[in-house]
């Protein structure tokens, strides 16, 4: 992930992407990164591929946290946007999202 999408007003966004479980807190901040770059705010540019990237972070970490729900739901939200998104974004999404 490039760094200008992992920093903002030089906080560190990024969260190691493995299969370990996360912490439930840090699941909720995936969750919650995703939801501001979907949406777009006064300070975030709107960003379906990032906003891909993070909920794809979330539901693994919440499948291997064994937390269904959230999975389920993150997983959906995620599903969601990839219908507004090109074919072109979602591959880039996928591709970033495995990195």
């Amino acid at each position: 992930m490039p760094t200008s999408m992992r920093r903002k007003r030089g906080l560190n966004l990024s969260l190691p992407f493995t299969s370990a479980p996360l912490p439930k807190l840090a699941r909720n901040r995936t969750v919650f990164l995703g939801a501001i770059y979907a949406k777009g705010t006064n300070d975030v540019t709107r960003n379906p591929v990032t906003a891909y990237i993070w909920w794809s972070a979330a539901a693994v970490g919440a499948t291997a946290a064994n937390d269904a729900e959230m999975a389920v739901l993150v997983t959906k939200q995620r599903d969601t946007l990839a219908t507004t998104m090109t074919a072109a974004q979602i591959t880039e999404a996928k591709t970033l999202a495995k990195q």
